[in-house]
């Protein structure tokens, strides 16, 4: 099968000549900062119609992080046009710092988390609904976190019922995170119910990311550390019908060796596999991408990439996408080309296509995009992969803006191929 290279396309004040003959060029969006939104590590989410949505950690009116959406052109030749759905106050009474990206529920509802704001500073889950009018959204916080109950929570799954799951890397009953469950009760008040918290050891320290769900309502997630060598794990949270509560168990305990470590983000799951990504360890020590497959009563573990650093890309943050033949999609925010270093090393970092084998016995093959100085720094969140484009946010880069310094305010990009 012949494989065609991305090309990215840029706004017209920094477009970067790499559109192959034949293909159309769509111009995305670069933050400002400011108040308006600037500085992304937020995954984006579309509705129906191709507008995007994500959160970004700083500017907004307050300073304190917004939610925004990117409308869609709506003729040939339009421009994509940034319109700030809700601006973080931070202090008691709202949020602060959302890092994660959103999601949608059936009624088109965006609901999402921040590590910082409400009366203890460990962060809030908010709902933002559509009143009606165009670019108009209400906000609700739905859920103060005290500690206990979780801190600093990640990415959400919303599950049956509309109910909300998401996991809190810091507090819980032991201080060593866990997953919770929000939803609505018979007094049409939300409430938090703990479903499990982590002792910090063999189960597990520090779970990340989004979960995601199986069609018997089991819940797959990693943990940043802890594990049976503490380099982290990939956990299960068994649903039982009887009584509605989960019972965890580690599929897989990362060694730090060639097998990875520091997983950080969502699982996707294909044809009974499970992918994702480790920060570290690897043949190279700059991070793998690995697959798990049950095999009787426990899961093995396959590493089908090893980040080589350099132009290869370096430290993965984010977790990964794919497409129905199940090639894999993912960020990381080091390696590449350019001179732009930042919390992951050298290099401005790269978007990655690992291409499944095409019969036993072959490897995977990588394609990748490296981003430069100017034109985008450090892809923190996974990629959305909708109508054969990929969309994604990078933490700097771009236009200077009003922001954290000269590296820039961050961008949205569009690959296709």
């Amino acid at each position: 099968m012949t494989r065609f290279p991305f090309y990215f396309v840029l706004p017209a004040a920094i477009a970067l000549t790499l559109v192959l003959p034949g293909s159309a060029q769509i111009q995305l969006y670069v933050f400002q900062g400011g108040a308006t939104c600037g500085n992304s590590q937020s995954w984006l989410v579309s509705d129906a119609v191709g507008n995007l949505y994500g959160t970004a950690e700083y500017g907004g009116q307050y300073n304190q992080g917004c939610v925004f959406e990117l409308v869609a052109p709506t003729k040939n030749g339009g421009e994509w046009r940034e319109s700030v759905l809700y601006s973080f106050k931070g202090g008691n009474g709202d949020g602060a710092t959302p890092l994660a990206g959103l999601v949608f529920d059936s009624a088109g509802n965006l609901f999402g988390s921040t590590v910082y704001g409400g009366p203890n500073s460990h962060g809030v889950i908010f709902e933002l609904r559509p009143t009606g009018e165009p670019g108009v959204w209400a906000e609700e916080v739905l859920h103060f976190f005290n500690g206990l109950d979780g801190a600093t929570p990640s990415g959400l799954l919303v599950g049956s019922g509309g109910a909300l799951y998401g996991t809190s890397p810091y507090g819980g009953d032991n201080g060593a995170g866990n997953v919770f469950r929000l939803a609505i009760g018979k007094d049409d008040n939300w409430h938090l119910q703990n479903l499990y918290s982590f002792e910090g050891v063999d189960d597990g320290l520090e779970p990340a990311g989004s979960l995601i769900a199986d069609s018997q309502q089991n819940l797959y997630g990693v943990t940043v550390a802890g594990g049976a060598y503490d380099r982290g794990s990939v956990f299960k949270l068994e649903y039982s019908k009887s009584d509605g509560k989960f019972t965890e168990s580690v599929l897989y305990s990362f060694t730090g060796a060639n097998d990875g470590e520091a997983p950080r983000d969502s699982l996707v799951s294909f044809n009974g596999s499970l992918y994702g990504t480790a920060g570290g360890g690897g043949a190279y020590g700059d991070g793998v991408v690995f697959q798990l497959n049950p095999s009787g009563n426990s899961w093995t573990e396959s590493v089908l990439h090893d980040f080589e650093g350099g132009s290869d890309g370096a430290r993965p943050w984010a977790g990964l996408a794919h497409d129905g033949q199940g090639n894999l999609y993912g960020t990381t925010p080091a390696g590449g080309i350019g001179i732009c270093s930042g919390f992951a090393g050298p290099g401005c970092g790269i978007v990655f296509e690992l291409s499944a084998p095409q019969k036993p016995g072959d490897d995977w093959v990588e394609h990748k995009f490296q981003f430069l100085q100017d034109i985008g720094v450090q892809p923190m969140a996974r990629v959305l992969l909708t109508n054969n484009h990929l969309y994604g946010t990078t933490f700097f880069g771009g236009a200077s803006g009003k922001c954290l310094d000269a590296a820039g305010c961050g961008i949205v990009f569009q690959l296709s191929h």
